[in-house]
């Protein structure tokens, strides 16, 4: 089993290959950069953007893991799920992992391009993690109106982030 405790950093974003992608940057909230021109929210600017490699998440499951290992993999990648999620339920390499959790940005696309570019990536998608028998938990961390931070692990099940263990 490979157990990763001090993982390296990578400079890296994940994609569904290895290229020099541009990254751009939103002008009003930084954690909300994309790879996506399209998406439309927190003002992308198509003029601030930054070159990063990208690593192909597919080639790294398969090269750093096997199918015994216990694979917990998050995304939030800015729409960026659709391209990357579909390629490992292609491959095939979806089968490793033990529990997905991320967030779709389907709202944050116009919806000519969801219906061109996108929907039929989610519904193979799902197809897929039904066939496997894997959920796709919804995470995502907001703040209520108490200020606090919770983690929302579905519609029903909220829980402080300062609780997790």
């Amino acid at each position: 089993m490979t157990y990763i405790s001090e993982s390296p950093e990578w400079n890296n974003a994940v994609w569904d290959k290895i290229d020099k992608i541009k990254i751009y940057i939103s002008i009003e909230w930084s954690d909300a950069s994309t790879l996506y021109l399209e998406k439309n929210d927190r003002k992308i600017d198509k003029n601030i953007f930054s070159e990063i490699e990208s690593i192909d998440l597919s080639d790294f499951i398969k090269n750093n893991f096997t199918q015994e290992d216990y694979i917990i993999l998050k995304l939030d990648i800015e729409g960026a799920e659709y391209d990357v999620l579909y390629k490992l339920a292609q491959t095939g390499i979806l089968s490793y992992v033990n529990e997905l959790w991320g967030e779709w940005h389907l709202d944050k696309f116009p919806r000519d391009y969801i219906i061109k570019n996108l929907g039929y990536k989610q519904d193979f998608i799902y197809n897929k993690l039904d066939e496997l028998k894997l959920s796709f938990k919804e995470w995502h961390v907001h703040l209520d109106n108490n200020e606090k931070q919770l983690l929302t692990l579905d519609d029903s099940n909220r829980m402080p982030l300062n609780e997790l263990k």
